[in-house]
């Protein structure tokens, strides 16, 4: 019988080592699955921060543009990409920064891209260059004489709470000019004057 006993004894201690394994592993599958959950949850809190960011900001582009006043002239109407096919094309963007409550921004920094715009059954979009690298892709219509595109793509990637707003008018032949609203997640923001100058 002793003999038996002696082949018990290892058997068992490789049983009680087995078990522990499994429980680790377990517990690592576990920690791993409230993860993902953590990541998804913290990913729709912030695809609802920015629609809530681009409501804000609309709601401020298109109160703020209610007060100035406008050119009668150059009344635009939403068949203006079928009027002016100029539109489409490659556009110089030079933009001011003229308020700001961001820190890594200044009043008076200036940037330069350039826009390759194009029309799609009226849906204006464009691609913004700088130094000839793609930086972000921009899409909308017209709304009240104004030209108004959103941020679509951001290749910079800029945090999912960035909301950027361009709102635009036409000031002759190959001259627009407006403004950019961003939007950041911190509570800050910062807007530019823009002037576009058609090549």
């Amino acid at each position: 019988m002793k003999p038996y006993i002696y082949l018990l004894i290892p058997a068992f201690f490789l049983l009680s080592c087995e078990e522990p394994e499994a429980s680790r592993k377990l517990r690592v599958r576990e920690a791993a699955l409230a993860e993902r959950e953590s990541v998804v949850m913290l990913k729709e809190q912030q695809l609802a921060t920015a629609e809530q960011n681009l409501q804000t900001a609309q709601a401020a582009f298109a109160k703020k543009q209610q007060g100035k006043k406008r050119d009668s002239t150059l009344q635009l109407t939403d068949s203006l990409p079928m009027v002016d096919p100029n539109l489409a094309g490659s556009w110089l963007v030079k933009m001011n920064c003229t308020e700001t409550s961001c820190p890594s921004s200044a009043v008076g920094d200036v940037k330069n891209e350039r826009w390759e715009m194009n029309i799609v059954n009226n849906q204006v979009n464009a691609r913004a260059y700088a130094n000839d690298k793609l930086v972000r892709v921009y899409s909308g219509n017209y709304k009240d004489n104004y030209l108004e595109m959103t941020a679509i793509r951001d290749t910079l990637q800029e945090s999912a709470t960035t909301t950027m707003l361009v709102r635009i008018r036409q000031t002759g032949e190959k001259e627009m000019e407006g403004e950019r609203l961003i939007l950041r997640a911190e509570d800050c923001r910062i807007i530019y004057a823009i002037q576009f100058k058609k090549q």
